[in-house]
C-alpha cells in the first residue's frame, strides 16, 4: 500500500510529536512488537519482560536461588549455568564433613552425600580432614602438606639448638615425633646464639658464663699453679689441710694435707704429708713429699689437722692430726696426735703422741685446732673435738683442751678443760678453729661449732666463742662460753664451718666467720657464711650478723668449710674464703669462694672476688681450704674425691689469687 505524504503529515500531526526536520524517537512511535508499556519500571518493555510486574525480574538480571527464572532466559536455579550463588559441593565419602576436592558438582543445594569444604585429603578416612590434630603416626592428619610436625600429639620434648652446638634453649620447648635438625633432647645452653657458650665450654675471661655454670670468668684447677695428686685410688687426699710455716728453711711455707683413706699403715690407716709449694708443679702425686707420716689401721688419720704453732716453745712449728676412728681409748674413741718439729717420715704411732678419747664412739680427734697460748702460761694448747663425746647419760659432744709440750700417750679424760655441749645431740666439737684475738686481751681465743644445737630450731646449729681470759681448769658446759652464735632457722646446721676471720674491719681485733651450709637465704641448701665483728660477748642469732655471704644456687652447702684468707688485695685488712664442696650438685665439682668485698649486708658469693670451679663432677674441690700464709704466694684447696690417680685418690691445688 502506498502512503501519501500529506496522509502522513496529517497522521504525524494528530500525534502531535511531529516536527519538520526532527526524527522520531523509540518511545513516541510505536515500533513493530513494542506495547510501549513497562508496568515495574525495570526498562524492559512488559512483552520482553518475563515477570512484568516484578521490577527484579527481567533480561540480563543476576540468576539466583529463589525458585524462580529471573534474567528471563527460560531457565531457574540449578537449571541454569549462570546462577549466582549456585554452591560448589564436594563428595564425602567417609562422612567426617569435609570433601574430596578433586570431584565437585555446582548447584543451590548441596546433593546427598556432598558437602561445602572441598580440603579433605583422605576422603576414605574419617579420621584424616583438616579438624584433626596431628599425631605421630606417619600420617597427615590434619591435610596440612606436613606429616608429623612439629607439635604433634604423642611425640616427645626436644629443645631447639639454633646455634648448633648440642645444647638447646630452655626457653625454647618443642614436641616433636623425632628429633631434627635443630633441635635436641638437652635444655641446658645458657646462650643458644653463641655455639662457644654450652655447658662445660672453657670458662674464658671474656666476662661472660661460658659454661652456663652461674659464675661468671671462674677458674678452673686446669689453671691452677700447682698440685698434687693422691697416690692411690681411695685414699682422698686433700681431706684437711694447713699451712705449717716455713719448716725446711727455704723462705717457702710447706703445707700439712690429710689424706684419711691412705693404706701405707694399714686399710683405712690414714695418712699426713708435709709438702713444700716448691714441688706441686712438678710432682706427679704426693709420693714425693719431703714426710709422710702415717696413722694406725681403720683410724682415718688425717681426717683433720692443724699446723703452724710451737707448743713446746723450741721455735719449731708443731702439728696435732685427727683420727676420730681409733681404737686405742675404746672401740672408735678417736685419736689426736701430737707431732713436734722437726717432722720425719715414718708413723704416727712412732713420731707422736697420741691423745685418746675417753669412751666408745666418741670420734675424738674429728676436729683438731692448736690454738695458741690461751691460760696466757706462754705454751701452746690442742683442742680437740669429739663430736659424740659424752655427758653422763647423754651425748653432746664435747671440746678438751690440753696445754704445752707432751712427752707420752695422755687420755682425753686427764685434759685440763673439757667443755661439754648444751644438749644431748648437739655434735659440739664436729668444727673447732683458733679465733686469734677476739677481745684484745693478748690471750688466743677458740671458736666451737655445734652443728645440731637446737635452740633456734631442730638442727639450726650453733658456735661459740671461748675466751683464754675466762677460760676455767676442769670440767665445764659450752653454755657458759663467752658468746654463742645461733642459727637463723631449723635445718642450717650453722657451726658445721668455724674459722678466725682475722681482723676483716681493721680495728685491731680478730673476726669470727661461721658456715651454715645447709641455710636457704640464697637458695635451697645453698649454704652461708656469716661474718660476726666485735663478738666477744653473750648471744647473738647469726640473722644480726654483720655480714652474710650466701651460696647461689640450691645444693651448693656453701660455708661446709670457711677459712681467713689473709689480706690478698693488699687493704690492710683480712679476706676470706668460702668452700662449697656440693657445689651445683650432691656429685658437684665443687668450688671455693675469695671474698673481698667488705664486711657488712648480705652478698651473694657469685659476686666474689675470685671463684675456683673443681676440675670434674664429683670431685668435691672446697672440702678444705687453707689461706695464704704470709710469707706465701699461693692459697690451698683440697678435692678429696678428685680421682685422676684413681678413684678417689684425692687432689691439693694451689693457686694465686
Amino acid at each position: 500500500m502506498r502512503s501519501s505524504l500529506p496522509a502522513l503529515l496529517a497522521l504525524a500531526s494528530l500525534a502531535g510529536c511531529y516536527r519538520p526536520g526532527t526524527r522520531p524517537t523509540y518511545d513516541s512511535v510505536e515500533m513493530p512488537g513494542d506495547s510501549g508499556r513497562d508496568r515495574d519500571g525495570d526498562g524492559w518493555d512488559d512483552e520482553e519482560d518475563c515477570d512484568p510486574d516484578d521490577p527484579e525480574v527481567h533480561p540480563g538480571a543476576e540468576e539466583w536461588c529463589n525458585g524462580r527464572d529471573d534474567d528471563c532466559d527460560g531457565f531457574a536455579d540449578d537449571a541454569d549455568p549462570d546462577t549466582v550463588d549456585a554452591g560448589v559441593w564436594y563428595p564425602d565419602a567417609d562422612h567426617d564433613g569435609y570433601g574430596d576436592p578433586a570431584s565437585e558438582v555446582y548447584g543451590c543445594e548441596a546433593p546427598a552425600g556432598y558437602v561445602s569444604s572441598g580440603t579433605d585429603c583422605d576422603d576414605t578416612d574419617p579420621l584424616v580432614n583438616p579438624a584433626k590434630l596431628e599425631e605421630c603416626n606417619g600420617i597427615d592428619d590434619d591435610c596440612d602438606g606436613q606429616i608429623d610436625e612439629e607439635g604433634a600429639l604423642w611425640g616427645e620434648t626436644y629443645h631447639r639448638d639454633r646455634d648448633g652446638d648440642g645444647y638447646g634453649d630452655p626457653d625454647a620447648e618443642v614436641q616433636a615425633c623425632a628429633a631434627a635438625e635443630g633441635l635436641v633432647e638437652d635444655r641446658t645452653d645458657c646462650d643458644d646464639g653463641d655455639a662457644a657458650v654450652y655447658p662445660g665450654a672453657p670458662e674464658l675471661a671474656d666476662g661472660q658464663d661460658d659454661d652456663c655454670d652461674g659464675v661468671v670468668d671462674e677458674r678452673t684447677m686446669g689453671d691452677a699453679d700447682g698440685a698434687w695428686l693422691g697416690e692411690a685410688g681411695g685414699d682422698r687426699a686433700g681431706r684437711a689441710l694447713a699451712w705449717a710455716g716455713d719448716v725446711d728453711g727455704d723462705g717457702l711455707p710447706e703445707l700439712c694435707l690429710g689424706a684419711r683413706g691412705d693404706d701405707a699403715g694399714g686399710t683405712d690407716a690414714g695418712a699426713v704429708y708435709l709438702a713444700s709449694a716448691a714441688g706441686a708443679a712438678a710432682w706427679p702425686d704426693l709420693s714425693g713429699a719431703a714426710v709422710k707420716l702415717t696413722g694406725l689401721a681403720g683410724s682415718y688419720a688425717g681426717h683433720a689437722l692443724d699446723a703452724g704453732q710451737d707448743l713446746d716453745g723450741d721455735g719449731g712449728l708443731d702439728l696435732v692430726v685427727g683420727a676420730p676412728y681409733d681404737d686405742q681409748g675404746a672401740n672408735n674413741a678417736g685419736a689426736a696426735w701430737v707431732v713436734m718439729a722437726p717432722m720425719r717420715s715414718g708413723s704416727l704411732r712412732s713420731q707422736g703422741v697420741a691423745l685418746t678419747g675417753a669412751a666408745d664412739t666418741d670420734l675424738a680427734g674429728w676436729a683438731v685446732a692448736l690454738v695458741g697460748d690461751l691460760d696466757g702460761d706462754g705454751a701452746g694448747e690442742v683442742a680437740v673435738g669429739a663430736p659424740m663425746g659424752k655427758d653422763g647419760a647423754t651425748v653432746p659432744g664435747r671440746v678438751y683442751l690440753v696445754a704445752g709440750a707432751l712427752s707420752h700417750d695422755t687420755s682425753l679424760t686427764d685434759a685440763h678443760v673439757s667443755l661439754a655441749g648444751e644438749a644431748d645431740g648437739d655434735g659440739a666439737g664436729a668444727a673447732l678453729a683458733r679465733a686469734g684475738d677476739v677481745d684484745g686481751d693478748g690471750l688466743a681465743d677458740l671458736v666451737v661449732g655445734a652443728n645440731s644445737h637446737d635452740t633456734a630450731g631442730s638442727d639450726a646449729g650453733a658456735a661459740y666463742l671461748v675466751c683464754g681470759a675466762s677460760l676455767n681448769t676442769g670440767q665445764g658446759n659450752l653454755g657458759s662460753a663467752d658468746a654463742r652464735f645461733l642459727g637463723q632457722r631449723a635445718g642450717d646446721y650453722a657451726g658445721y664451718g668455724v674459722a678466725g676471720a682475722g681482723d676483716v674491719d681493721g680495728d685491731g681485733l680478730d673476726d669470727v666467720l661461721v658456715g651454715a651450709p645447709y641455710a636457704d637465704g640464697g637458695a635451697a641448701d645453698g649454704g652461708a657464711a656469716y661474718l660476726l665483728l666485735d663478738p666477744a660477748a653473750g648471744d647473738r642469732g647469726l640473722d644480726a650478723a654483720d655480714a652474710r655471704l650466701d651460696g647461689p644456687r640450691a645444693g651448693d652447702s656453701a660455708g661446709q668449710v670457711v677459712a681467713g684468707a689473709g689480706d690478698l688485695d693488699g687493704d690492710g685488712t683480712a679476706d676470706l674464703l668460702v668452700g662449697a664442696p656440693m657445689y651445683r650438685s650432691d656429685n658437684g665439682p665443687g668450688t671455693a669462694f675469695l671474698w673481698t668485698g667488705g664486711a657488712s649486708g648480705v652478698h651473694s658469693l657469685d659476686e666474689a672476688e675470685v671463684v675456683w670451679q673443681g676440675a670434674a663432677t664429683g670431685d668435691y674441690l672446697g672440702f678444705a681450704v687453707a689461706g695464704r700464709q704470709p710469707q706465701g704466694s699461693f692459697i690451698a684447696l683440697g678435692a678429696p674425691l678428685e680421682s685422676t690417680r684413681g678413684s678417689e685418690a684425692g687432689a691439693v691445688y694451689l693457686v694465686a689469687p
